[in-house]
Parts: C-alpha cells; sequence; structure tokens
C-alpha cells in the first residue's frame, strides 16, 4: 500500500527532510521511466494514465496508444485468470500473482505483476501496475520441475536411497528408501552417524570410514562397496557414492549422496569368479593329473625296456629330474651282507653330488638320534616327508658342517619312499628340491610311491633275470663242447644265439668230435626250454657220443638215440643230424643221415648254393625210426651249412622259406671265404630279418668248409 503522508492543507505535496523540489517538478512519467520493471499508471477507475518505456517494451503498446483505455484492454488477461487490478482497486490492497497476458501482436506472455493501489487524502488516487517477464523463469521452472520428476522417477526405478550429514551436528538424513536398502522399517532410523556406523559389516566398517574420512580431508567425491548386516542377521552389499559439501570458506562440512544394494551384481560376480577359480583349479588339476600319468608312463616304457637293475636305477633317476625334484638319487640296497649299496644320482645341472649326500650321511650318522630321510625310509619301510630340511634338523642341533653342506647342496624340501618289494625294503627314492618355494605336498608323496612300487618291482625282476640268465649260460656251455677242434684241411666255425631274454636253457646242441679215423659232427635240437629241454639235451649228447664210441653206424646211433629218448619222455623229441666226416685226397667226404633236422646248405667254390641230403625222421616221435643217409663231397672252397629250425622257424611275416635262406647264403658267401666271417655275416642276416631277442627258438650254426 503507497500511501503519501506530507501534503499541504489544498492537498499538494509538501517539502518533508531531505526533500528535492525539483522531485516536485517531476512527471508521472519521467517517474515511472525510472523504473527497470514494466510500469503503468492507471486512474481509480482503471483507465491507463501513463507507461513507461520499459512497459512498452514488454507489452508493445506506446503511451498514446493506451492512455484513456482500460487497463483490461491494453492487457487482457487469459482466460480463467481473475482480475487482479479490479481486486485491488476494490479492496485497496495489492495484489500479485502470475499472470498470463497478451502482447499487442497477440502472442501470450506470462508475467509476474503487482496491482499497487495509490491513495491520496486516504481515498484511492491511481492504480500502479508493475510487472516483469516470467517465460524464461516458468520455463527453467518447467525444465527444472521435469528433471526433478526425472531424477525422481530415476531414484525410483533404480532403488537409490539418498542422505545427507552434516558433520557439525553429526545429524543424519535419510530417505525412505535408504531405511529400506539397510533393512530397517520406515521411520525406524533415529538420524545419528552412530546408528549408521552400527549396521556396517565389522570386517568393512574401518574400511568406510577410511573412504569418508580421506574424501573429507581432500574434499573430493568417494565411492566405495561394502556390506552391511541387516537386523535379521542377513548380509547385503552396498555402493555408496558420496561428495564432500563445502562452506563459503571452502571448509568440509558433511557429505551427500547416494546407496544401492548391489547384493545380486556382487554376489553373482563371486560365483562367477569362484566359477572361474574352480574351472582353473579343474585345469591345473587335470594338466597335473595328465603330466603324472604321462610322467608314469614314462616310466612304465623306460622300465619295460631297461635290461638290467642299473639301467634302471640310470633312467629312473634321469627322467624324475625335474619333474619331481631338482635331483633324484635311486638306491639299492646289496643282496650280499659285504656289499656296498647302489646309489645313482642325477641333477638337473648335471653336478655329482654323490660325494656329497655321502659326507651328509656321514654327518647326521655321527651326530646321532633318530635316522634322518632316506635312512628313515630304508630303517622303517615308511615314505619320508620333509618340508623344510633346516626345520627338521634343527632339533638335531644340527653344526656348521653339516649347513654348509646343505648350503652346497641347496636343499630346501625333500621327500624319500622306500622301494619295496614282497614286503622287503630293497633301496629307496630320493627327491630334493633348490626352490624354497617348490614344497612337497601328500600328492607328491602318493606318486613316487605309486613309482617306486614300479619300479621295485623291475629291479627286483631284472636281478631275477639277471640270475636266471648266469645259470642259463653257464648250464648251456656245460651242454655244448668246450672249444673247437681243429681239424686238417677244414675250417669249422660255430655260433650260438639265445632266443629273447636268454634266460631259459635253450634245447639246440651242437657237437664235434673224433671217432677212430673219421670225425662226427652233430647239430640237433631238443623240443622245449628250460630245465627239462637242458636234461634231455645232456641225455641226447651222452647218447651220441656213447653209440659213436662203441662203433654204431649214423643210422644205429639215432635207432639208439630214439629209443633212449622215448624212455626218458614219451611226450617230447627232438631232431638230429649227424655227418660223418672222412678226409680224402683233395677234400672230405660227408656221410648226412637226417633225424627230422632241417637239411644243410651246400655251397660250392663256384658260388652256387643247394639243399644236402634227404629229410629223415623226427627222433622219439615213433616207436621205431627211418632214416637215410647221403653221401656229398666237399672239396677246396666248398662249404657246408648247418642249422637249427630257429633260423625258418619264424611268425609271419618274418618267414625264411627255402629260396630266401639260398639267396642269404649267396649274399653273404660273395663277401665272406672264410667258415668264421661266414658265420657271423649270416648271423647278422638273421638278425636283419629279426632280432635275436624278439625270437622265441635259439639257434645254432655250423660252418664247414674245406681248405684243400
Amino acid at each position: 500500500m503507497v500511501r503519501v503522508t506530507y501534503r499541504s492543507d489544498d492537498g499538494a505535496l509538501m517539502a518533508g527532510p531531505g526533500w528535492d523540489p525539483a522531485v516536485a517538478s517531476m512527471s508521472p512519467l519521467d517517474m515511472l521511466d525510472a523504473l527497470p520493471q514494466a510500469a503503468i499508471l492507471t486512474d481509480e477507475t482503471g483507465l491507463v494514465l501513463a507507461l513507461n518505456h520499459a512497459a512498452t517494451e514488454l507489452f508493445g503498446w506506446g503511451e498514446s496508444e493506451v492512455r484513456g483505455r482500460p487497463l483490461e484492454a491494453v492487457l487482457p488477461i487469459e482466460a480463467g485468470s481473475t482480475n487482479a487490478g479490479t481486486r485491488a482497486l476494490a479492496s485497496g490492497e495489492a495484489q500479485s500473482g502470475r499472470f498470463a497476458v497478451r502482447h499487442k501482436n497477440g502472442s501470450p506472455l506470462w508475467v509476474m505483476m503487482t496491482h499497487r493501489p495509490v491513495y491520496a487524502a486516504d481515498a484511492v488516487q491511481a492504480m500502479l501496475v508493475v510487472a516483469e517477464d516470467a517465460t524464461e523463469r516458468l520455463r527453467m521452472r518447467a525444465e527444472s520441475d521435469v528433471l526433478a520428476r526425472q531424477l525422481s522417477l530415476a531414484v525410483e526405478a533404480a532403488s537409490i536411497g539418498t542422505w545427507s550429514w552434516d558433520s557439525e551436528t553429526g545429524s543424519v538424513v535419510w530417505d525412505a528408501r535408504m531405511e529400506t536398502i539397510f533393512g530397517l522399517e520406515p521411520g525406524t532410523f533415529d538420524g545419528t552417524f552412530e546408528a549408521y556406523h552400527a549396521i556396517l559389516h565389522p570386517d568393512d566398517a574401518s574400511r568406510v570410514m577410511t573412504a569418508v574420512q580421506e574424501a573429507m580431508r581432500s574434499g573430493s567425491r568417494y565411492t566405495v562397496d561394502h556390506r552391511v548386516v541387516w537386523p535379521d542377521g542377513s548380509v547385503h552389499w552396498l555402493q555408496g557414492m558420496g561428495q564432500v559439501t563445502v562452506d563459503s570458506e571452502g571448509r568440509s562440512t558433511g557429505t551427500i549422496g547416494c546407496v544401492i544394494d548391489v547384493t545380486e551384481p556382487v554376489l553373482a560376480r563371486q560365483s562367477l569368479e569362484q566359477a572361474v577359480t574352480d574351472a582353473v583349479a579343474a585345469a591345473d588339476r587335470e594338466r597335473l593329473n595328465a603330466a603324472r600319468w604321462a610322467l608314469i608312463g614314462r616310466i612304465n616304457e623306460l622300465l619295460a625296456a631297461a635290461a638290467s637293475p642299473e639301467a634302471v636305477m640310470r633312467g629312473v633317476a634321469h627322467e624324475l629330474v625335474p619333474e619331481l625334484g631338482a635331483w633324484c638319487a635311486v638306491l639299492v640296497l646289496p643282496e650280499a651282507d659285504h656289499a656296498a649299496p647302489e646309489v645313482v644320482v642325477h641333477h638337473e645341472e648335471n653336478l655329482t653330488v654323490v660325494a656329497e649326500m655321502k659326507t651328509l650321511e656321514a654327518l647326521l650318522r655321527e651326530q646321532g638320534g633318530e635316522p634322518f630321510g632316506t635312512e628313515r625310509a630304508l630303517r622303517t619301510g615308511r615314505s619320508v616327508l620333509v618340508e623344510r630340511i633346516d626345520e627338521e634338523l634343527r632339533p638335531r642341533g644340527a653344526d656348521d658342517d653339516i649347513r654348509e653342506v646343505l648350503h652346497r647342496l641347496r636343499l630346501h624340501h625333500a621327500m624319500s619312499v622306500p622301494l619295496v618289494k614282497r614286503g622287503r625294503v630293497i633301496g629307496a627314492l630320493a627327491f630334493a628340491s633348490s626352490d624354497s618355494g617348490r614344497a612337497y605336498d601328500e600328492a607328491d608323496l602318493a606318486l613316487a610311491e605309486a613309482l617306486a612300487s614300479r619300479i621295485a618291482s623291475t629291479i627286483e625282476n631284472r636281478r631275477l633275470q639277471q640270475k636266471q640268465r648266469i645259470i642259463a649260460a653257464t648250464l648251456q656251455q656245460h651242454l655244448l663242447p668246450a672249444e673247437v677242434p681243429s681239424i686238417d684241411g677244414l675250417e669249422l666255425a660255430v655260433q650260438y644265439w639265445a632266443a629273447g631274454e636268454g634266460v631259459d636253457v635253450g634245447g639246440d646242441f651242437y657237437d664235434a668230435f673224433p671217432v677212430g679215423d673219421h670225425w662226427l659232427i652233430v647239430i640237433g635240437d631238443v623240443c622245449g626250454k628250460g630245465p627239462a629241454a637242458a636234461a634231455l639235451t645232456a641225455m641226447v649228447r651222452h647218447t651220441i657220443r656213447t653209440a659213436a664210441w662203441a662203433g654204431a653206424s649214423p643210422d644205429s646211433i639215432l635207432a639208439q638215440l630214439n629209443h633212449a629218448v622215448r624212455q626218458a619222455d614219451h611226450a617230447t623229441f627232438c631232431t638230429v643230424l649227424v655227418c660223418e666226416l672222412f678226409s680224402t685226397d683233395g677234400g672230405f667226404r660227408l656221410t648226412l643221415t637226417p633225424g627230422g633236422h632241417p637239411l644243410p646248405l651246400w655251397r660250392g667254390a663256384d658260388g652256387t648254393s643247394k639243399f644236402a641230403g634227404r629229410p629223415g625222421q623226427l627222433i622219439g616221435a615213433f616207436e621205431a625210426v627211418t632214416t637215410s643217409t647221403t653221401d656229398i663231397e666237399l672239396g677246396p672252397g666248398d662249404s657246408l651249412v648247418l642249422y637249427t629250425d630257429g633260423v625258418t622257424d619264424l611268425p609271419p611275416p618274418y618267414g625264411v622259406d627255402d629260396e630266401e635262406l639260398i639267396a642269404m647264403a649267396d649274399r653273404v658267401g660273395a663277401d665272406h671265404t672264410h667258415a668264421a666271417s661266414f658265420a657271423e655275416a649270416f648271423g647278422q642276416e638273421l638278425a636283419d630279418a629279426l632280432p635275436f631277442n624278439e625270437r622265441t627258438d635259439d639257434i645254432a650254426l655250423m660252418v664247414l668248409r674245406a681248405t684243400g
């Protein structure tokens, strides 16, 4: 309400304190133009008296166009709006508000407008209308309302809770969503920082507080993922994002921010990470198992190929480094009490550590106490796993000498596994790691024990095979002539090849001995192998010699032998070729009497080869034996090759027929004219067809060559 209080008696304005007389001379229009807002002056009836330049710019009307016109005609109010000017004149009170009016050109215009009565002598004499363009303000408010609504919808859709915290008062303000996120009933949060802190997971509270304190110190934003414990005891993951608030001087006054529940994605991520971890672990286990099976496979192949205990020990020690450690020692106890243990050590850097190991063992024995490492495994028959060698030795009071050896050997972790066969400890496997991070575990020990079982069996079997070979070789030597006799004008060469590992005594035999004025050459093959075959072979040789020395003819020798074999064992038999060798002028005459034996191969000095003689019956197969005798001449340079059926009796596709046998003799005879070299070269031809260690039958070979 505007009231003028200084008046003269006639109603004119009176000068008050500090009143400038020049002001009294100003026109109302001059006064209105001084206002920054649009201003319109009307009389007490609402007719326009004047308007300033700001009103002309805002509404488009000039003063001459509106003077004397009703205000409602100049500024028509949009339908639905109450005429504030009428109310102001009627009530004598100022009326303000936001109004939709029309510009002179008819376009709508939003304005903030105040209608203020002007009094004179306590009566309304005029009305002053002051207006400001509200279009931009309303647009910004509308946009703000839209953004606020969108934000509200987004917060609602994302289930975001918001908070503010005043660090001075400690007051914490949460919206309703915050309480839900923290598992509280609506309205139950007491608004204190302590109540918020109490809900944090004990393992995360310190980390959250550190993040807030750092943000307050630096005035920065922060984001922290953490857990909270609901009143029902359930654990939930939240993500809090905060911004530090500051005062006019830039001092931190608290924080504002929002929180979302990220339990589901966090648990999904953890589940995925666990699945990945499990998959990687499973893949690692699979690779480890594959590597271990591959190692077992290589060890099995090595054991199958090793021909001796020494070969087993060397191969195993080499193969297990570095698979099971920086070095591996294989120790095998002697079979005789007076012998020293056999030890093979392989190091990944090919260092000789046997002497160092012996030094260490000697030093440990000198200290006394419980056996250590390999010695304990040998004594107890139980595996020993040493996780830390230095820790294991500390209670024993290991001296500087022991520590120095350990330093030179670079030993950190070790395990020893006994080699046990039929309940008896025959040795031990020892492994050591020079990598302080490569500690052995139960899986390593189980693998070493599985390998040790195979290794122990193989070593024991190879020991037994060695014994059998020695026995077989010794027995075989006694079943054959001690030496090849020397016969004037004749080269006589013999070869004997044992089949397979040579652990069984074969039934193949040969003999050459004088009988009166001539020589008897004999070659044969007893059915079977082993002790029974050896006994029968000895009986056959004895029978042949006894009959020959008694003057029996070859036919009679075979007849007596047939009777002796049948008396010994009706289930067995043998093949025999008896050759009588007579010296003649310029050569030899031979009478060939086969008893079921392969016919010999005659090779002439001219390079031709053929089979000699006629077949005869097996010895011991029938009650009576039928034989035939063939005479052949052996002139200078001629040769006769006698052999057992191990030469030709081979499984497909290795079989050697008559044509191939002659071809082999031709190939050998072309380069080897002496009996000894012919026999050796012929043996190589046989080995090329099928190695002797892959054959199942022994071979005896006799080569006779007349020298003239």
